[in-house]
């Protein structure tokens, strides 16, 4: 392979990354539908064709920015299933949602939009990583009222902190994502973690 042809490979690959960063932004912030393809190619610096060079249109885009999203809580809930107690992923995963905001944002807007949105989050991407979750939480149980219910509290009690930061900021004049606040919220999760004894034996 010719110097010249590795070169066109990095610079393609540089393009996606930054149309993948900049859809992430936009999607996070705005949701699916007043997102357009012009407005990330824009951003980015090139036209809308050459988006189309990397993917198939606004909706593969989107799904590219979940699975990229989700990939690094789809680790830590397999490691969870190995290497870890199940309470042991509350610091970890809270620190990671807050590390990247978007999921949390993006996830918001989804559930709200219902529709598309929807649909690519439930049926290929989010709907695995719960039953995984939901499997940790009732130890073989995860079809149960109660793991259901704790699985439920948990996730609005985190995906909630991380997309309430900008608000709780402002109205209490805090930061939220600071090592001492984030403590305390880990160290709230893993009391409510123990008290719906999520991760007991049955």
């Amino acid at each position: 392979m010719s110097d010249d042809v590795r070169g066109v490979r990095r610079a393609s690959g540089v393009i996606a990354a930054q149309i993948l960063d900049t859809a992430e932004r936009h999607f996070a912030v705005r949701g699916y539908a007043a997102t357009s393809v012009s407005e990330i190619a824009a951003e980015v610096g090139v036209r809308a064709p050459a988006v189309y060079k990397h993917f198939d249109g606004k909706e593969d885009l989107y799904e590219a920015v979940i699975d990229r999203l989700l990939a690094p809580i789809q680790d830590l809930v397999r490691q969870a299933e190995t290497a870890m107690q199940p309470e042991d992923m509350v610091g970890p995963l809270l620190r990671q949602n807050v590390a990247n905001p978007n999921l949390a944002r993006l996830l918001m807007h989804a559930s709200l939009a219902g529709g598309m949105q929807m649909r690519a989050l439930v049926q290929r991407r989010w709907r695995p990583v719960v039953r995984e979750a939901l499997g940790l939480v009732g130890r073989g149980e995860s079809d149960d009222a109660a793991s259901k219910a704790a699985l439920m509290a948990f996730n609005n009690l985190m995906l909630g902190y991380v997309a309430m930061t900008p608000l709780h900021a402002a109205v209490l004049d805090t930061d939220p994502t600071s090592p001492e606040l984030l403590d305390a919220q880990v160290a709230l999760l893993e009391r409510f973690a123990a008290k719906a004894d999520i991760g007991a034996s049955p």
